[in-house]
Parts: C-alpha cells; structure tokens; sequence
C-alpha cells in the first residue's frame, strides 16, 4: 500500500472487525481504494489498527470530518492522515 494524503491510519479497532465492516463505513465519503487490517502472522489474529487509502485525499479529509470520534464496533475511531505524520515507524510485522 503506497502511503500518503489519502491514506488514514486506522487505530483502536474492534477485534471483530473485518475490511467490509470499513469499506461500508467509509465508502460514502468517496472511492476506497485499498484497505488493509494489521493482523498477527502467528494467529492471523486483529492487531486492532490497520490502513485504509481513497481515491484522492479531499474524500479523506471528507471522511475524517464526518466520522471524527464516531463509536464504531464498540469502540472511538481513532485515525490520522499518514502525510500528516512521521511514517518512518511503520513497517510490516516480522
């Protein structure tokens, strides 16, 4: 997954939740590109944060200001637009 203005990262995610869950929630404010749930190599369990990229970032901003602080599987979502911060941490699980 390319990161950037139209990529949010997605952070304190229901462990029941799946990429559909995601994509229906967020389609409305524009194209969802690609979605992606962190999951453990191990279990294949849900790490609980994952990633989710439009099509172009004014359907990003669009769907953080309608959905900001929104209970979504039981819990706040919490995302941020990845151009907005130092990405250099994120890596793939090893």
């Amino acid at each position: 997954m390319s990161l950037g203005k139209s990529t949010l990262f997605l952070g304190d995610l229901s462990a029941f939740c799946s990429e559909a869950d995601i994509h229906a929630l967020f389609a409305p404010y524009g194209e969802v590109t690609e979605i992606k749930i962190m999951r453990s190599e191990e279990t294949l369990r849900n790490l609980s944060y994952g990633f989710l990229k439009f099509a172009n970032p004014a359907s990003a901003k669009k769907a953080m200001n309608a959905l900001d602080g929104l209970l979504f599987g039981g819990r706040h979502l919490r995302y941020v637009v990845l151009a907005m911060i130092d990405i250099a941490w994120i890596r793939p699980l090893t």
